[in-house]
């Protein structure tokens, strides 16, 4: 595997790993229809602010990131693709 692969493959773990904090501080939830979906609550719309939550309240929360910088980064991506409505249940309801 290539440099580039390799890093993707990481960076791609980090964004997966701060969602999952979003999820555990309810920043966001997963769709109970459609699992790996997932959705903003819509309560947090600075990332810094959601980061400085994510630290406090989960202990080993900068585990796997080389920094405050990166989780915040990280946990951009995470809610960028958390949509305030899952499109699967969208369509099912619009059909």
């Amino acid at each position: 595997m290539g440099r580039a692969k390799h890093h993707q493959m990481e960076q791609e773990g980090k964004v997966d790993h701060a969602l999952a904090l979003c999820v555990q501080v309810g920043a966001a939830e997963e769709c109970e229809f459609h699992p790996g979906t997932y959705l903003d609550s819509m309560e947090f719309f600075d990332y810094e602010e959601l980061a400085d939550k994510i630290v406090n309240e989960v202990p080993d929360a900068m585990d796997g990131f080389n920094s405050r910088d990166e989780l915040v980064e990280c946990v951009e991506s995470a809610m960028g693709m958390a949509g305030d409505e899952c499109g699967s249940c969208a369509s099912y309801r619009d059909s």
